[in-house]
């Protein structure tokens, strides 16, 4: 995970955040603008970290998609942090 999130970071990613609930963890990222977004994950390099990660999910008994939601296109409704909102 961290050299996904170093990689991300390298090609725009501006921040991420790591959830859990009863159900599932959740992994939200936020990204500098969309073309960003898309441009990184249609890379190899996306595609080598991505395969890692559903790896590493999957040896310690999670089942994708049930177990972990990945999401980077949401919208945020409110945060109290203190980075800014658009």
């Amino acid at each position: 995970m961290v050299n996904f999130l170093s990689v991300s970071v390298e090609n725009g990613c501006i921040g991420s955040t790591f959830a859990e609930d009863d159900e599932r963890i959740i992994v939200y990222t936020r990204w500098s603008n969309e073309s960003k977004l898309e441009q990184f994950r249609s890379s190899r390099e996306y595609k080598i970290q991505e395969g890692h990660i559903i790896r590493s999910f999957i040896d310690a008994g999670f089942e994708i998609p049930a177990d972990i939601l990945f999401n980077s296109t949401a919208k945020i409704l409110f945060s109290n942090g203190l980075e800014s909102i658009e």
